[in-house]
């Protein structure tokens, strides 16, 4: 079993931002992938993100949406 806590006083979502989180990786097979995250609402106890994926091979942009509870 793994438990996970988050401390909604410690505010952490403030840092998921593209800032803090953009990368690009080397995918073998597939090529440079370019990654980051933003945050998109903030409606305590409910934080959204969405993580963005841009493929340079041939521009496909797709994203992720989630939703974490605080």
């Amino acid at each position: 079993l793994v438990f996970e806590t988050r401390d909604p006083a410690r505010h952490a979502w403030e840092e998921r931002t593209r800032g803090h989180s953009h990368r690009v990786s080397e995918i073998p097979g597939v090529g440079s992938v370019e990654s980051w995250v933003q945050l998109i609402k903030v409606s305590q106890p409910l934080v959204t993100f969405r993580w963005t994926y841009v493929f340079a091979a041939d521009g496909q942009v797709l994203t992720s949406d989630s939703t974490l509870r605080f």
